[in-house]
């Protein structure tokens, strides 16, 4: 019985060492493969879209949960963060352009977040899916503003959903 037990303790210790050798398969890069690919804010074909990828566009995979894989959110995804937690250390020029967007193009607004955890959302309002968070002292991008929230560029704490049929991994 000593034997079996003794035997048994050292495959498992073998197979154990085994898989701490083993490297883990996230995070990786990968390519869509088709284009206008919805990445949703869940696991699930039902979930709202944040952001259609073209054919091409890289992204990082950093999980995969059934037939999904979880990505960092691209830059050219836009969500959202309130702006009683959010600073603003860059503002416009004195002159501001006529066009917000000629503004954010010529002198991009940046705003260190001043809470620890918060919440960044896909849409302007308290009841919209949390995306992931930003933490205190980060520094995010301004890209405009929609009541008492920013549009902001997608920290990297920020993810999405898109069903692995549509992404190739890069080797």
């Amino acid at each position: 019985m000593k034997k079996i037990c003794l035997i048994s303790f050292l495959i498992l210790l073998g197979l154990a060492s085994a898989l701490a050798q083993t490297p883990s398969p996230f995070p990786f890069f990968g390519t869509i493969n088709s284009d206008n690919v919805n990445i949703r804010w869940d696991s699930r074909v039902s979930a709202e879209e944040i952001y259609k990828a073209r054919k091409g566009e890289r992204v990082e995979v950093v999980l995969e949960l059934y037939d999904w894989y979880k990505v960092r959110l691209p830059g050219a995804a836009s969500v959202f963060v309130r702006k009683d937690l959010a600073a603003v250390i860059e503002d416009l020029p004195p002159n501001p352009p006529k066009s917000v967007n000629e503004a954010t193009q010529k002198a991009p607004r940046k705003a260190r977040i001043i809470k620890e955890s918060v919440n960044i959302r896909l849409r302007p309002n308290e009841s919209a899916p949390i995306l992931g968070k930003a933490d205190k002292e980060e520094i995010v991008i301004i890209l405009g503003e929609e009541g008492a929230w920013y549009r902001i560029d997608p920290p990297p704490n920020t993810f999405g959903w898109v069903h692995k049929k549509f992404v190739e991994r890069q080797l």
